[in-house]
């Protein structure tokens, strides 16, 4: 087949918190917590099923790879302090850890078992070994970056916001709001998903693991109002691109 990177779902961590957790998406379920995490449960597994058919029937012929795509929001720690650096692993546990970690670690993460166990489901030995090398690649899906503090006695551990407790932004305001343009945040977001999910090799040595940037952008502010020709010019998204490249000698703009 000339289709070889196939995707079994598109952000379950959108589609469980927002479809099933608060209904904010179709089909408008509130469930709260209950509904959330039995999605997600229901999606690895429903994931390493098409993973197990697609291995069975069809990779020999094909040669193809399967993923899902990863939302991943980078956590800024708001300071230096321990708790808040706590907080921000706390927030990549529940965001891509909580579909990642069970096909990695064949568990969910211990951060998120600690705030949220009462609902989460458990894993049998054989649906562990269902999810155990489901993903061919990781597929992650990384907008912008919070900063994130401790938030003791919370039901995650820890609050996010797009400001400084000085009211400063952490970066421009895009044209949706919950993305701001904070450069370096996917450079951050890669090195930490390669350190976390490598794997030993037979020498022992780290294998990493294939990713991709699988969705990312920015919308211009007032871009829906604007007219041809201004609409062509696109300055903001070029100012974006330069400013990361000379922070980061990261070549991303293209012609």
């Amino acid at each position: 087949g000339r289709v070889k990177r196939w995707l079994t779902f598109i952000e379950p961590y959108v589609v469980c918190n927002m479809q099933y957790g608060n209904g904010q998406y179709a089909p408008g379920i509130d469930y709260g917590d209950e509904g959330r995490y039995k999605c997600g449960h229901n999606v690895l597994l429903a994931h390493g099923a098409a993973a197990k058919l697609y291995q069975q029937k069809y990779r020999a012929a094909q040669g193809g790879q399967l993923s899902f795509t990863t939302l991943v929001t980078w956590p800024q720690p708001a300071t230096g302090s321990a708790e808040d650096a706590r907080a921000a692993q706390n927030m990549l546990d529940s965001e891509a850890g909580w579909f990642l970690d069970p096909i990695f670690f064949g568990d969910y993460p211990e951060s998120l078992k600690a705030t949220k166990g009462q609902y989460l489901p458990t894993f049998t030995a054989e649906q562990k070994r269902l999810l155990n090398g489901s993903l061919d690649f990781i597929a992650a899906n990384c907008f912008t970056a919070k900063y994130v503090s401790a938030k003791p006695g919370s039901t995650t551990g820890f609050r996010q916001s797009k400001t400084s407790s000085s009211g400063q932004l952490i970066g421009p305001q895009s044209g949706v709001p919950w993305i701001n343009v904070v450069p370096g945040t996917q450079a951050k977001m890669l090195r930490y998903l390669s350190k976390r999910y490598s794997l030993k090799g037979p020498s022992g040595t780290a294998v990493l693991p294939s990713i991709l940037i699988s969705s990312s952008g920015v919308q211009v502010p007032g871009e829906e109002k604007m007219q041809l020709p201004a609409v062509l010019q696109d300055d903001f998204r070029w100012a974006v691109c330069l400013w990361s490249s000379m922070l980061h000698s990261q070549h991303l703009c293209m012609p």
